[in-house]
């Protein structure tokens, strides 16, 4: 039995749940930020607005 064959799996799906946090994380960063600034300029340029 091959370890690596045994481990990959695993290894991808880490990479996969870590990609997918960061993308996740960088989007609601991004959203948030987006938000406070149209709020600090006092605009509500919102789509379901």
């Amino acid at each position: 039995m091959n370890p690596l064959k045994l481990r990959s799996p695993f290894f991808f799906h880490f990479l996969f749940y870590l990609f997918s946090f960061f993308f996740y994380s960088s989007f609601w960063i991004l959203w948030v930020s987006s938000l406070a600034y149209h709020n600090l300029l006092g605009t509500k340029r919102l789509c379901c607005c």
